[in-house]
């Protein structure tokens, strides 16, 4: 059986942010830090939240990004995929078809 608790990434995607802001990408990292220091009602929605965020971060400043932050990206989002392993799917239907990814279909 493999492991499939979600380990502490936080400090990583801390790091992360900050290297965004220094490499001049002020806007993801604002964003990413907005959703890591927002209180949600579980860590399932926190996991979400923040999936969705570091793969706008991603899609955003794309190639640009210095590959050790996208390395940490990365890594946090392998273990955002341990509770939600289709959200890079969710993410990118959701794009296509010009919608917000957070929204819930009705």
């Amino acid at each position: 059986m493999s492991e499939s608790r979600v380990a502490d990434f936080l400090p990583v995607l801390a790091e992360a942010i900050e290297e965004l802001r220094g490499a001049g990408f002020p806007e993801p990292a604002a964003q990413l830090d907005s959703v890591r220091t927002c209180a949600f009602t579980t860590s399932s929605e926190l996991l979400g939240e923040l999936g969705f965020s570091i793969l706008s971060a991603l899609a955003a400043v794309g190639p640009r990004m210095p590959r050790a932050t996208q390395a940490k990206l990365r890594r946090c989002l392998r273990e955002i995929k341990k509770v939600w392993p289709l959200i890079e799917l969710h993410w990118h239907s959701a794009n296509r078809a010009g919608k917000d990814p957070r929204k819930r279909p009705r």
